[in-house]
């Protein structure tokens, strides 16, 4: 009778394993990998060989940080079986058994452990052999995710730093960020990020079993991005200040906030913004192998009453009525787009999908939005789940104006169609080139598309009763509105009737949020009954000082100018335009060549463009290595009007290729500057580091020189001949293209 196979040793081969899978850039020290691609392990046996007549292997996977997670059993096989757990024999060399094991592309994603019983003529012992990580599978067809351009998952799963656009549609803001999936912790912590979810809370066995649905994952980390409602990642704040917490315009990155909500015990980060929401979603989404890009949409419209209508209520002098409408039109709106087949609905659904982390309106009773196909939104497909009536009222709603006159009657001004959704842009795949997707969200204004959209949709576009437009208004700004100056507005009044009108004429200018939201007027100017004669032009100047807009203005540098004028019948007639002011750009210089791992200087320099001094000056800087704050090297860290300020710092680069250096600008006066450079950083050298030693190939190279190749943080011994013979066979074994020393 045979000794039950005694089970010595397990090689995971995770830097193998982890390069196959495209997860090497976690790190090399776990198994990491895709569902639907077969991993390669090694078992060890002491005692005796394995006979495969003999002895029955079983693995054991289970999910899960807890008891509850689910646990499958299957046996050491001939083949592999596609569309299940199943292992098969590769190699059995008697006293090491080369095993492939395949989890299925419908696996639930998470944390896994196994264990392998070995069966020997009715005895049967268990071992427990490691733990790993199971993530989605883009690269594989037959996995919800797959995404067959492979170009483009280089851009939207594997790259770690991107592009968000903010501004208004005229003048768009590029701000570099950090995704950071790869850095420390951050996979745990997506993870985490499941397992305190309201869905797992409540009922842990119920949402294991749907986390093999990219659809269900998607909305729980949407509904887990904000704090509204749950143990959330993100407390939302929309506010010119932020005394108890971080102003959303500092955060570069995602890296930061994910580490600080983990390391508080789950505790909200203060504060985020749209764009903030959006890029920490990305971040965990393509954390967790689901292809994901930001998307900004300008002119985006916060529908709050499901009308499809954006409705302004004014008084006879066009000043909005507080409290009149929750209505808003947001200068720029950002979510996330996610790749996914939708098994819920119907293939043509299929694609790109609308996930918004943004707590603006509850979806099944929590703050949450999508997954929206963004074909059922371009097609007026509305009742398609989820949400898709509400993202698109985002892109399509109706602008509808109205008048409380002195009856207290409600009459309406103007509908205008076409205001809303504005250059939906998202970043280029593997350039910095913004990418106007407007025309996958909407079809052309006036289209024969579009009014099929409509009326798939049941909508009946607004036609207000026919007035003439007698009065044009138009508001004129210059090109450049640099921070710091006043600000010269025109305003262009044509009087288009064939006789005199007599108008009383309001211009004003407020301070605003990008949410729409009015802070405070910082200039006005009045005309009262004021003629104008038939077909003429009037232009009435107003300057907006800097003295004014100062001392209410947002990190967001916008100012919305409203001009109104009411003619002798009270007909009334409205243009607004919101201005996005300018800040001088940071310098950014590197000096010397940007190699891996090491040390760098890089000489910052910035100009203050205000009338006054800054105080308490401060560069954060991250990117290429861990984040910094360096301050102004002065003790005072002050920076007079109009003053040029530099300083050199040291970096040290952490990955190759090319990265970003994200630097941002902050003072007690003056917040929220960013520039960010592309820096091409090469590959770290070959290193000496010994001069006989086993090569992770398995081959000895005796009194050959050792040495460690750092590329893209993978450490990997290769021996180096003096012919360079042994090298070329050690890089052959490891799947090598290139010789030692060429990297």
């Amino acid at each position: 009778m045979a000794n039950v196979l005694e089970l010595s040793k397990i090689d995971f081969h995770f830097e193998q394993n982890n390069v196959q899978h495209k997860t090497n850039k976690f790190g090399k020290e776990r198994l990491i990998i895709r569902r639907g691609k077969e991993i390669s392990i090694t078992l060890y046996f002491d005692g005796r060989n394995y006979d495969k007549e003999t002895d029955k292997i079983t693995f054991i996977v289970k999910t899960g940080v807890t008891d509850i997670g689910p646990m499958i059993e299957f046996e050491l096989a001939d083949q592999l079986r596609k569309n299940e757990w199943s292992a098969s024999v590769h190699k059995n060399s008697g006293s090491e058994l080369s095993v492939i094991i395949l989890p299925p592309a419908n696996s639930i994603i998470g944390h896994y452990s196994l264990k392998c019983k070995i069966s020997s003529d009715g005895k049967s012992a268990t071992a427990e052999m490691g733990k790993f990580v199971l993530l989605f599978n883009p690269w594989c067809e037959d996995d919800d995710v797959f995404m067959d351009n492979k170009r483009d998952l280089k851009e939207y799963v594997q790259s770690d730093q991107g592009l968000l656009y903010q501004g208004v549609k005229m003048f768009i803001k590029t701000l570099a960020w950090h995704f950071g999936q790869y850095d420390k912790d951050i996979l745990d912590i997506c993870l985490a990020i499941l397992d305190q979810s309201n869905n797992f809370l409540a009922n842990p066995a119920k949402d294991y079993s749907k986390r093999n649905k990219p659809v269900y994952v998607s909305r729980v980390v949407t509904a887990m991005i904000n704090s509204e409602d749950d143990k959330g990642i993100l407390l939302g704040r929309w506010s010119s200040t932020y005394p108890d917490g971080v102003n959303p315009l500092l955060w570069n990155g995602s890296t930061s906030i994910l580490q600080q909500w983990h390391e508080s015990g789950f505790q909200a980060v203060r504060y985020g913004q749209c764009w903030v929401f959006a890029a920490v979603a990305c971040t965990v989404f393509r954390c967790l192998g689901i292809p994901s890009r930001p998307i900004t949409n300008f002119n985006s419209a916060h529908d709050t009453n499901a009308n499809l209508e954006i409705e302004c209520i004014v008084d006879m002098k066009g000043k909005k009525i507080p409290g009149a409408s929750r209505d808003l039109i947001w200068n720029f709106h950002c979510w996330t787009e996610c790749w996914m087949k939708r098994c819920d609905l119907k293939p043509e659904f299929d694609g790109w999908q609308v996930l918004d982390a943004t707590p603006q309106e509850k979806s099944e009773g929590i703050y949450c939005c999508g997954p929206t196909s963004i074909k059922a939104i371009k097609n007026g497909h509305i009742n398609e789940k989820y949400d898709t009536k509400f993202v698109f009222s985002e892109v399509n709603a109706d602008h509808v104006s109205w008048c409380l006159d002195e009856a207290k009657k409600l009459r309406k001004i103007s509908v205008n169609t076409s205001i809303i959704g504005k250059f939906i842009s998202t970043k280029g795949v593997k350039n910095d080139e913004r990418v106007d997707i407007t025309i996958f969200y909407k079809c052309p204004e006036g289209s024969a598309e579009e009014r099929q959209t409509y009326n798939n949709a049941n909508i009946e576009r607004i036609n207000i009763e026919p007035v003439d437009k007698e009065i044009y208004l138009k508001v004129i700004t210059p090109i450049k509105h640099m921070n710091g100056s006043d600000l010269d507005i025109e305003i262009y009044l044509s009087n288009k009737a064939t006789k005199e009108k007599y108008c009383d004429i309001m211009i004003t200018a407020h301070t605003i949020l990008y949410n729409g939201e009015i802070l405070k007027k910082c200039g006005k100017k009045n005309e009262s009954n004021l003629p104008i004669g038939p077909k003429k032009d009037m232009i009435f100047n107003l300057k907006v000082l800097y003295n004014e807009y100062s001392k209410s203005i947002s990190a967001q540098l916008l100012i919305m100018i409203s001009a109104v004028a009411v003619d002798e019948n009270s007909a009334m007639y409205i243009t607004r335009k919101v201005i996005s002011l300018k800040n001088p750009k940071i310098g950014i210089q590197i000096l010397g060549e940007p190699i891996q791992f090491k040390e760098i200087c890089a000489t910052i320099s910035f100009t203050n463009p205000l009338p006054i001094t800054l105080t308490n000056c401060t560069f954060y800087v991250e990117g290429i290595g861990d984040k910094s704050i360096q301050d102004m090297p002065d003790m005072s860290k002050k920076l007079l009007s109009k003053q040029l300020g530099e300083i050199r710092i040291k970096l040290t680069p952490q990955r190759a290729g090319t990265r970003k250096l994200i630097v941002d600008f902050c003072s007690d006066q003056l917040r929220g500057v960013k520039q960010f450079k592309n820096i091409y950083v090469k590959p770290a050298l070959l290193h000496l580091v010994a001069a006989e030693s086993k090569c992770r190939c398995g081959i000895v190279h005796h009194r050959a020189p050792m040495y460690v190749c750092r590329h893209t943080l993978q450490l990997h011994l290769v021996a180096v001949s003096a012919d360079r013979g042994a090298v070329a066979s050690c890089f052959t074994e490891h799947g090598r293209r290139q010789a030692a020393g060429t990297n």
